[in-house]
């Protein structure tokens, strides 16, 4: 199982101090099986880099999160029951659907068909699940043109009838214009949560790492990553929405997406053109 963090802010900005404290939790809970940093460029493109190492003693990992300055960033840490560590297998995952650039981070154990036009380069459930859920985006905006937080949330509405949650789907995923974030587990809450909170800086005094009076950041993450702030936890199946660069509009899209098939387990064939 694996941990996950995603900010957008108002501002280019770095997330330092947080990959730090993700790298000791990941170290604690041996989070060891890859690791996975993706930001979005000046050039609205998303920089992806990954690795086989554990977080905590990759060089690249703490090299880039030093440099790295953007309005949107995810850092995830991946643990595997089957110690199969390898670049490939690491988190995020990035593909191209609708004209741009998609990236996709996951924790928990699931199941769903196979994709027909997005192949996925891994053998893991996650890029499977990623790409089958681009899949349902493309076949439905071919029939009618819709806003980007709409179709997201109608496919995956979708995608869920044909997927088995075997522990949790949760998920982080992101376009130039949103990121998208999802909780559903079926068991250990504790373990597969998530949380969010907001950051301003409303003044000079405490301001470290070239933060700057008036920036704001959205935050989400597996874990707490701070004693002295209040995280809200993400209800099981809801899907959120921020639009990057924007953390103040945070929007719920959907509530209780999937919980029919937390009761039924029942699958729907989802029929391709």
């Amino acid at each position: 199982m694996c941990r996950m963090l995603a900010m957008t802010s108002n501002r280019r900005t770095n997330l330092r101090i947080s990959f730090d404290k993700l790298s000791k939790i990941a170290q604690l809970y041996s989070h060891k099986d890859g690791w996975g940093i993706a930001w979005l460029d000046r050039h609205n493109r998303f920089e992806l880099h990954k690795g086989p190492k554990p977080i905590w003693e990759s060089r690249t990992a703490r090299r880039l999160i030093q440099n790295v300055q953007s309005n949107l960033i995810v850092i995830h840490a991946r643990k595997s029951k089957k110690n199969d560590a390898s670049r490939k297998r690491s988190h995020p995952f990035k593909h191209v659907a609708l004209g741009r650039e998609w990236i996709f981070l996951h924790n928990g154990g699931i199941d769903c068909p196979t994709p027909l036009r997005h192949r996925p380069r891994s053998d893991v459930d996650s890029e499977r699940f990623f790409c089958y859920l681009l899949d349902v985006m493309e076949i439905i905006n071919s029939s009618k043109t819709l806003d980007e937080k709409k179709l997201v949330s109608a496919a995956l509405k979708e995608t869920l009838k044909n997927t088995t949650v075997k522990t949790a789907l949760n998920f982080v995923m992101a376009s130039p214009k949103n990121l998208f974030v999802f909780r559903y587990y079926n068991t250990n809450p504790d373990y597969y949560n998530i949380l969010y909170l907001k950051r301003f800086w409303k003044s000079k005094k405490g301001l470290e790492l070239n933060k700057k009076v008036g920036e704001i950041a959205t935050i989400f993450s597996s874990q707490p990553l701070s004693e002295d702030e209040k995280w809200y936890p993400l209800e099981n199946t809801r899907l959120v929405a921020v639009p990057t660069g924007i953390p103040e509009k945070l929007e719920t899209l959907d509530k209780g997406l999937g919980r029919e098939n937390m009761i039924s387990r029942k699958k729907v064939a989802l029929i391709h053109e």
